[in-house]
């Protein structure tokens, strides 16, 4: 693994986020890629995005303006998505218990193991290069992850005030 060789002096904001778009477009570019087994359902398409957000979702479920909100979509598109998803029995849309006009998305057992194959097709590359890393590059490699996370995290804390 190969890092710019930077003092802090040498840093840029400008050059750092030319550096994070960059990295962010190889990535977009990375989910453009076909999954395989399920070839009409894209990584990079919005069904593969509903489905991971709300398989990262409390008890794997969200209410559809929730969602709506989360992936920045408006509800109309979304109950397109949702009727595809429902099809295809990724996905099952509820009425809520307690509010009956509200309805929630749930991602099926179907659905997670259809998640489940298309992450793992971006995973097995990224393991296997992983592990030819030494522990120091492994820890390093990670620490970095978590600081991106973060500074994902920020921007949006900081678009969302705005």
């Amino acid at each position: 693994m190969t890092t710019p060789d930077t003092t802090e002096s040498q840093i840029s904001e400008q050059d750092t986020t030319r550096h994070f778009f960059a990295l962010l477009s190889r990535f977009i570019l990375t989910l453009k890629k076909d999954a395989p087994g399920e070839s009409s359902l894209k990584l990079h398409s919005h069904l593969f995005f509903i489905l991971f957000t709300l398989n990262q979702a409390d008890q794997g479920m969200l209410t559809l303006g929730d969602l709506a909100r989360e992936l920045d979509i408006s509800k109309q598109q979304l109950t397109k998505l949702v009727n595809d998803l429902e099809k295809r029995g990724l996905a099952a849309r509820m009425r809520g218990e307690e509010n009956h006009r509200k309805y929630y998305l749930q991602i099926t057992e179907d659905g997670r193991q259809t998640l489940s194959g298309m992450v793992g097709s971006l995973m097995e590359p990224a393991e296997r290069t992983f592990s030819s890393y030494t522990g120091d590059e492994k820890q390093e490699l990670l620490r970095s992850i978590l600081c991106l996370e973060q500074f994902l995290e920020d921007i949006r804390t900081g678009l969302a005030n705005t």
